[in-house]
């Protein structure tokens, strides 16, 4: 995955597929795929606040350390 790919787009259509495979189980099973669906939402929401967020002290933490 490239930086430039959005991970809480990604996350929410997850969220979406499970929400539509759902549709079609019976309750049991719907109530655990439903809940998958919340999670990828909330990881999506979290994805979305760590791409806003501003490096602190202005680096990445995947950029090698120089001397």
């Amino acid at each position: 995955m490239n930086a430039s790919e959005d991970l809480g787009s990604r996350y929410r259509e997850y969220a979406t597929a499970c929400i539509e495979v759902a549709r079609d189980l019976e309750p049991a099973r719907k109530v655990t795929i439903l809940e998958m669906a919340r999670i990828w939402l909330k990881l999506a929401e979290q994805a979305d606040k760590n791409r806003a967020a501003v490096p602190l002290y202005g680096t990445s933490i995947a950029q090698p350390l120089t001397k």
